[in-house]
């Protein structure tokens, strides 16, 4: 496919978005290209086509790159909770029509043992999708993989000699997790498929370089009861000479295989984790899997995460997901384990990609922030400066992107224009506004007192000046009237007025 067929492809992809979603498209491409963010997040509220949005960053970034004379392919890697979402959502992300063929998706990192075969005649260069799901990809430890796995293990194991000449041993250890009949079968042939060059000699190298305990809750002690310690590739060699098709399915020799499996395949994934390589990473409602992103976190995922995500320095991180975060923790949510604020600092330490000057500004303005929140009275709010307030903005604003729908809208499909960034355009905000709410928050207090719920009064005083002039009908004037000859609501009302 020549140049200007890609370029009117990705041309239609731009043209289909909307006003907002091309906006957020420029946001995030300006981020990520001009002012060199490793990592960002699109928080747009639920329908407002965070995909689409997606697929225009990679249409513009890909456009650019042509623009350019750039002819390498654009490489998108897509992560999600499961295959079923992934497959999905990869026909979102592809602008191509159907009947121009995109390199088949590699959805597992084992997979990556095979030499890529480029096709020039069948597949489009320009673009590849390719998908990870955390449990098949990221957790190893605890599983075995599938079949399709075990059977890219058996085809680099038999590069090696010793391995190839005890192949029949080999298939028996690798077949014991299967329930198809015809595993065993398909093992025995096909097993020229290319692989990468050098890797069979790293994966030996690997195997031989790990080395396993025996002790009395292995399951190699019942094999090896002399042995404290063995390596892989050995444990391999020696289980290969004894496994046969009479003894396979005996509870010890299934314990010793399924054993080696998930070792063979850990040391496999190690090993192709080089291969994995992405122009663009995206991460979709990553709050699923928050270990991938948790900087300070060395479990198995986060180590894996770590090595992938930051290998290369051309690579770029979108992360996507519509959750908000909440301002604090309830005592409640607190009892349950959840730390709102905890969760938000672990995406904030990951999109500004341990920046630790940029988290050392924003901690301190936000602590600054809250302390004027605090504090405020009477004569403390006529001299609250809003520097702290618009720091915390500037810093946030730089790695998040986010479009909200218009809630008192006549139109639902209608959005909150956001006139914060132009400086010429912005909404004055001042000491007013802070009184306005302490002395709105004074009277809910003071229902509150009588036993009358009211709820906070916070968006009450963030939709108009004077609440109280436009809440007619609202249960909050209707309990002010209806109690404004009690005591506590006199005082209220007199301290407003003296104000």
């Amino acid at each position: 496919m020549d140049r200007k067929q890609i370029l009117a492809y990705v041309d239609d992809a731009l043209e289909g978005l909307k006003d907002f979603q091309m906006a957020s498209v420029d946001a995030l491409y300006d981020g990520f290209y001009k002012k060199d963010r490793r990592c960002m997040l699109l928080a747009d509220e639920v329908g407002l086509g965070k995909t689409v949005v997606a697929k225009g960053l990679i249409a513009k970034a890909l456009k650019q790159n042509l623009t350019k004379g750039i002819n390498k392919p654009f490489k998108v890697t897509y992560i999600c909770s499961n295959q079923v979402i992934a497959r999905e959502n990869l026909r979102k992300l592809n602008f191509f029509p159907s009947d121009v063929a995109v390199k088949q998706s590699v959805e597992r990192i084992a997979y990556l043992a095979y030499d890529p075969v480029q096709d020039h005649k069948t597949h489009q260069q320009s673009l590849e999708l390719n998908t990870l799901t955390p449990a098949t990809s990221f957790r190893l430890s605890n599983s075995y993989g599938n079949k399709w796995e075990r059977l890219v293990i058996y085809r680099v194991l038999l590069r090696d000699l010793k391995m190839k000449n005890r192949q029949s041993g080999l298939r028996w250890i690798l077949t014991s997790l299967c329930g198809w009949k015809n595993y065993h079968e398909i093992l025995k042939g096909n097993v020229d498929s290319p692989i990468r060059p050098g890797l069979a000699d790293k994966y030996i190298k690997a195997l031989k370089g790990c080395i396993l305990e025996i002790d009395g809750e292995s399951p190699l002690s019942l094999e090896f009861p002399r042995r404290e310690t063995i390596s892989l590739y050995d444990a391999t060699i020696k289980i290969a000479e004894r496994i046969d098709g009479r003894n396979w399915k005996t509870n010890k020799r299934w314990d010793v295989s399924h054993y080696l499996i998930r070792h063979l395949r850990e040391c496999l994934v190690d090993c192709c984790l080089p291969y994995v390589d992405a122009d663009l990473y995206i991460l979709d409602e990553f709050q699923r899997f928050r270990d991938l992103i948790d900087e300070d976190n060395d479990n198995e995922e986060a180590q894996i995460a770590r090595k992938i995500f930051h290998s290369k320095k051309h690579t770029r991180i979108l992360l996507l997901s519509a959750t908000p975060f909440k301002a604090f923790t309830g005592y409640h949510e607190s009892m349950e384990g959840e730390n709102h604020y905890k969760d938000f600092s672990r995406v904030l330490r990951f999109l500004l990609h341990k920046n630790s000057s940029k988290l050392d500004q924003y901690e301190l303005h936000r602590k600054e922030l809250y302390k004027q929140i605090l504090a405020l009275s009477e004569k403390g709010s006529r001299k609250v400066s809003s520097h702290h307030r618009d720091e915390v903005q500037k810093i946030l604003r730089s790695v998040i992107c986010r479009t909200e729908r218009h809630s008192v809208s006549a139109n639902p499909n209608a959005l909150i224009e956001d006139t914060w960034k132009s400086p010429d355009d912005q909404i004055p905000f001042g000491p007013g506004d802070i009184e306005n709410f302490r002395i709105t928050d004074q009277l809910a207090t003071a229902l509150d007192r009588m036993g009358v719920a009211t709820g906070k009064p916070i968006e009450y005083c963030k939709s108009a000046l004077y609440p109280l002039s436009f809440l007619d009908h609202y249960k909050f004037k209707e309990h002010l009237k209806a109690n404004r000859g009690e005591r506590e609501i006199k005082k209220a009302l007199s301290q407003s007025r003296a104000a």
